[in-house]
């Protein structure tokens, strides 16, 4: 499985391919967005390309999209997930949409205020309720990793989806469950084994994906992943 891209490596992508698909030079490239922004120089397009600049702002899509004369979801082209946040990821089939415009929902149009408030807050609800169906909440060997690593829960958890098809937890009792039962202490000495060698694997797999995340430093304490 394909993990999901960073949206800047998704728009950078993009931007190189309709940059060659125009036979244009990164300098020139610069040169047309010049028109709109002065800030702009061949040094900022080729990091946006190379998926260096994750914090792009939607004014430097507009100027691109004005500049290059595109729709804005030709940024969103192609196919495969996009990671939105930490613990947000969508196809990109639904970002062009809705750049588009085409998400907006109409049967909402004519609603009063106050009735179209609680459709939102309904839908919002009807999707954490979908997604917990199909991710159940994390446990206690989750939640103690997304701690350890200064991460939302659910980072955790879609890792280990990932991975197993189950939580972390999950994962760790099926592999102590297939084996004899020992003593109190060996049981607890081998949970304990099991469950930092599964952690190993969820952080390997969050670097792999570029998410910064805590970890231990000198001293016991926690340092931020750059």
């Amino acid at each position: 499985m394909t993990p999901p891209q960073a949206i800047g490596a998704v728009i950078g992508d993009n931007l190189r391919r309709l940059r060659e698909q125009l036979q244009l030079t990164q300098e020139e490239v610069a040169q047309l967005a010049r028109a709109h922004d002065p800030a702009w120089d061949r040094r900022k397009v080729e990091a946006i390309e190379n998926g260096r600049r994750q914090g792009l702002r939607v004014e430097d899509l507009l100027v691109l999209a004005t500049a290059l004369n595109v729709a804005l979801g030709e940024f969103a082209a192609g196919e495969g997930e996009v990671r939105l946040s930490e613990h947000r990821i969508v196809g990109r089939s639904l970002i062009r949409a809705i750049l588009r415009g085409d998400h907006v929902r109409q049967d909402l149009s004519d609603l009063p205020s106050g009735a179209k408030r609680a459709e939102l807050f309904r839908a919002r609800d009807q999707i954490a309720a979908a997604e917990a169906a199909l991710h159940p909440a994390p446990v206690d060997a989750d939640l103690v990793l997304a701690a350890r690593l200064g991460v939302a829960p659910q980072v955790v958890l879609d890792s280990a989806y990932a991975l197993w098809d189950k939580t972390l937890t999950e994962e760790r009792d099926a592999r102590l469950g297939d084996r004899e039962q020992p003593e109190a202490g060996d049981r607890k000495a081998r949970r304990n084994k099991t469950t930092r060698e599964l952690s190993a694997l969820i952080e390997a797999d969050l670097r792999e994906r570029g998410i910064k995340f805590s970890s231990p430093g000198k001293g016991g304490k926690s340092t931020r992943k750059e």
